[in-house]
Parts: structure tokens; sequence; C-alpha cells
């Protein structure tokens, strides 16, 4: 299956506690032809935001200690209009709670196509016209 094309030079923030999850998912993204910010918390993706940082997407674990990443989501989203956000999660969509159903997830772990779809998919839902 034909891996799908990201927008060139696409600004992901990527926001995972673990080291070597982060890692896979970065190279999968630069592979795809994206300009990864990797962020271990919600707070420093947060606090990286509010200081300029500039991303069109953040994708962020759901599980993670202090904020997770369903609070991260919604924050982006009221403070971050422009911003589009895609969950990942390592476990089943049954335990998901509802708030959780607001915004796009891709279960981990996850093939590059089915990543670049799911954030294709979301990038979609969002304000997002193209990447600059």
């Amino acid at each position: 299956m034909a891996q799908a094309k990201m927008p060139p030079g696409l600004k992901i923030l990527l926001v995972e506690d673990n080291d070597m999850i982060a890692s896979t998912q970065a190279q999968l993204l630069e592979a795809m032809g994206c300009v990864v910010m990797h962020r271990t918390s919600a707070e420093s993706a947060l606090a990286w935001l509010v200081d300029g940082g500039e991303a069109h997407i953040v994708v962020t674990d759901i599980i993670m200690p202090g904020m997770n990443g369903v609070e991260l989501a919604s924050h982006v989203r009221t403070h971050y209009p422009d911003i589009a956000v895609l969950l990942t999660s390592g476990y089943g969509e049954a335990l998901l709670e509802e708030q959780q159903r607001h915004f796009p997830m891709i279960a981990k772990p996850f093939r590059s196509e089915d990543l670049s779809r799911a954030i294709g998919n979301a990038l979609d839902g969002s304000t997002l016209q193209a990447a600059d």
C-alpha cells in the first residue's frame, strides 16, 4: 500500500512521555517529510506553544503523568483552534472515555500508512488549509 503524501514541511508537535516510542514515531514522521518537535509532557508542549512554537498538528499520547493527552487536546482546541490534534493510545477503543471520542485517535502500534492517513484526516477536520 502506498504511503499517503504529507504536505511538505508539515510541522508536528509530538507529545509522548516514552522516549523509545517517541523516537520511533519521530522517525516515521520525518520519513514522511514532516518537521517534528518532541515534548515529553503536555505541560512542556503547552509552554512551547505559549513561547511561540508553531505546529500544524499536535500528535499526543493520551496516558501521561500530569496533564493527559485529552486535556492537552481540549486546551489546544480552545486556545489554538488552527492547530489540529491527533490522539494516540496503546489501549483499546473500548477503554476510551466519552470525552476522548471528540478527537481523532489512532491506536498504537501503528504502521506509517495508518499514521499518515490519521494525520491527513485530522488536518482535514481542522481549519488548516495548507502547510507553510
